[in-house]
């Protein structure tokens, strides 16, 4: 399967998150009404989520890169939407766990 068709064959699949680790327990036990990629500046008025810096550990999704040096070159638990914002960058963690793009 070539690079081309992985990306189209996962874009139409129920969800496009890939998970590098294996902390949702974790997460789940940390008691947050939501935990996503941290870009949900407000919600903290409604609902209890984690902070900016907390999140990035969660996931990330545009500007990959950037956040990656953010989050001290660390990988966070997933990401979504990796197919979307700068594959070049995602692509050497993605083979990494198998995957032949």
């Amino acid at each position: 399967m070539d690079e081309k068709d992985f990306v189209e064959l996962l874009k139409d699949r129920y969800t496009t998150d890939i998970v590098f680790r294996d902390d949702l327990l974790e997460w789940c036990r940390k008691g947050y009404d939501h935990i996503g990629a941290p870009w949900l500046e407000g919600w903290s008025e409604w609902f209890n989520i984690p902070d900016a810096e907390e999140a990035l550990q969660f996931g990330f999704e545009t500007q990959p890169r950037h956040l990656h040096a953010l989050n001290q070159q660390r990988l966070p638990f997933g990401c979504h939407a990796w197919w979307r914002y700068n594959l070049e960058f995602w692509r050497p963690f993605i083979r990494e766990f198998g995957y032949d793009m």
